[in-house]
């Protein structure tokens, strides 16, 4: 098998822009996607510091994380957002790893996925407020209702477990707003009640046919407090 052709369609065939530095970030290879990226020429970068490269990169968290990785040996992960005139931002995530006593750096344009992730938390915020709006009516109006007809035992039954299911879906709702707080690295603990969660999850599904000839066991055996992202 000719390596010269493996390295030929993966290493230039690539969207991702690649690059190995020396042990001082000297460039000592890069792919072709780098080079449109850059609009530089091959000759132009092999052989030159990065800091002539990319003037001021030094006062960079890139820079510092290159630095870093050199002394660590452990691969970084990070998104850099970059300003054009007339394009907008582009967001790139990079990674950089160690290269024998060198590095490796690999970046990929994200701003489509980073566009669809803001859609996606913007429709659940809006999505969540917007259904709220008709369970608080729901739920008023069930308290309302259960006023006038205390005295049937069986009217009563069924608002109350109407009020119990949208206040079940008022959680959901607040849940899906908390995934918006989560995406951005705020992770919510809570104290995990086993038995609260299995009966709530009973009572949810108690009117529908055939519960009541379904045998249900608990045997819950945790005796310490168990705290976690509901």
């Amino acid at each position: 098998m000719d390596t010269s052709n493996l390295r030929e369609a993966f290493f230039n065939k690539t969207q991702e822009s690649l690059a190995i530095f020396d042990k001082d970030l000297n460039f000592v290879d890069v792919n072709e996607a780098l080079l449109l990226s850059l609009r530089l020429k091959r000759e132009e970068i092999i052989g030159k510091n990065v800091c002539e490269i990319s003037p001021g990169i030094e006062e960079t968290e890139r820079y510092r994380t290159y630095l870093q990785v050199m002394e660590t040996g452990k691969p970084v992960v990070l998104d850099e957002i970059r300003m054009h005139p007339s394009l907008g931002n582009f967001v790139t995530r990079i990674t950089i790893f160690k290269v024998e006593d060198g590095l490796g750096l690999a970046a990929v344009n994200i701003s489509d996925l980073k566009e669809a992730v803001t859609e996606l938390e913007t429709f659940i915020y809006k999505s969540s407020h917007d259904m709220r709006a008709p369970i608080a009516s729901i739920l008023g109006l069930i308290n309302v209702a259960n006023n006038d007809v205390k005295d049937l035992d069986t009217a009563h039954y069924y608002f109350t477990k109407i009020k119990q299911q949208a206040n079940r879906l008022d959680k959901i709702l607040r849940s899906l707003l908390e995934t918006t707080r989560i995406q951005h690295g705020d992770k919510i603990i809570h104290l995990i009640d086993f038995d609260e969660l299995i009966n709530n999850i009973l009572e949810s599904i108690d009117c529908m046919k055939g519960f009541d000839e379904v045998k249900i066991v608990k045997n819950i055996l945790s005796k310490q407090k168990f705290y976690s992202d509901k």
